[in-house]
């Protein structure tokens, strides 16, 4: 097995040497890095750095998606000396047996091969979009017998539980280093970008349905009656797929025809509504979910990254794994309460390319709590970005 390199092309960001440094000191932590800013090639830095001092050891990297399998079997063998049969993948319909240099895991296959594809053997362990681990039943992908170990996450904390103070934190170390979209836009590793919020009002059927959930949750409340859950997702489900979101990004679509446009929606159902939408105005629209099947999937995207097709529409499938540069135009079709997964959304346009020199965000909202939410980060932005607000007919 020859010794590992890195390609010669390849040298750090201010940032990445930085982190480095600060991850050399103790070879543990995680390292929050922006969407897009590039944590996969700062991990290789470290792996390049673990393997010069351990050159007989392993490197374990646990993904949570095959689309995130796939990217980084791709940055492996483009931009390293490890040649096809060195890299191990397991998961994702692969049948793989033994255990490479470079082991390539999906979590949930994780949770049975990590143990024994560290045992006997120093271990670098690197756990990419870390968030997602932090669950009782990947705890136990992440436990393993390793002398160093690395998160990757552009959200490291989660939002509803303490998943990261209880596991994260205790098996792959505290956050050492923070690179952040201030930082990210100053240096130009994103591209420059703007945001604009669209308003967009409920049929007067949505608006009337809306206002009673919201008086039987009123009621509720006051009884602690167990109908809240059910009435609370009632009309957050009725609030994503109000009828003029649909319109209102075909719209979008219409005003940049030229452009490479990304649409999301939270929901497959509306987001197939919006494909059939712009099909029938005679746009080459593509979709891409998790309900398709593989072949298609991959060509679908292939053929959107080709330019084949300039327009993809998609929904949660996406929000991580998805490296196209050269779109420069996102839509929001149904915003979402998640900070993490709005992130992730963001981070999929604002990636830097030599073909684009501004991107455009789009979010469609219905509500006065989802203007406040974005009003809030129009603060946040306030110092690196415009934010302009649309009303929608």
């Amino acid at each position: 097995m020859s010794k590992f390199t890195l390609s010669p092309n390849l040298s750090p960001r201010e940032w990445q040497s930085e982190a480095l440094d600060e991850w050399k000191k103790q070879c543990n932590g995680v390292v929050r890095v922006v969407t897009g800013g590039g944590k996969t090639f700062f991990a290789l830095f470290c792996i390049d750095y673990y393997l010069e001092k351990y050159p007989e050891s392993r490197i374990i990297i646990i993904v949570p998606t095959v689309a995130l399998m796939d990217q980084w079997h791709v940055e492996l063998l483009e931009h390293s000396s490890l040649q096809e049969d060195e890299i191990s993948l397991h998961g994702g319909g692969s049948k793989t047996q033994s255990y490479g240099k470079v082991c390539l895991m999906i979590i949930n296959t994780a949770r049975t091969h990590a143990q024994d594809a560290s045992a006997n053997t120093n271990t670098c362990l690197i756990v990419d979009e870390c968030h997602r681990s932090a669950t009782k039943s990947n705890y136990h992908a992440i436990d393993i017998a390793a002398n160093a170990t690395l998160g990757l996450s552009a959200t490291p904390e989660r939002e509803y539980d303490q998943g990261f103070e209880e596991i994260i934190i205790p098996v792959l170390g505290d956050i050492i280093y923070n690179y952040d979209y201030h930082r990210a836009k100053a240096e130009g590793v994103i591209s420059d970008f703007e945001l604009i919020n669209l308003k967009v009002d409920m049929s007067e059927a949505e608006q009337e349905k809306y206002s009673q959930l919201t008086k039987s949750i009123a009621a509720s409340s006051k009884l602690n009656d167990d109908a809240i859950p059910k009435n609370v997702l009632k009309r957050s489900e009725l609030v994503a797929c109000a009828t003029k979101r649909i319109t209102g990004a075909v719209e979008i679509v219409n005003m940049h025809k030229n452009e490479k446009i990304i649409i999301f929606h939270e929901r497959i159902k509306e987001m197939l509504k919006i494909h059939s939408q712009l099909r029938n105005h005679g746009i080459n629209a593509l979709a891409y979910h998790s309900k398709q099947g593989p072949h298609l999937r991959r060509n679908n995207l292939f053929m959107f990254r080709e330019g084949i097709s300039n327009v993809l529409v998609t929904c949660k499938a996406l929000d991580e794994g998805l490296n196209v540069p050269d779109a420069s135009i996102g839509i929001i079709a149904a915003s979402t309460s998640s900070t993490r997964q709005r992130i992730q959304r963001l981070g999929r346009i604002l990636r830097p390319s030599g073909d684009k020199d501004m991107s455009t965000i789009y979010t469609i909202y219905t509500t006065d709590a989802e203007e406040k939410r974005l009003a809030i980060e129009c603060v946040e932005m306030n110092d690196i970005t415009e934010v302009s607000w649309m009303r929608g007919e």
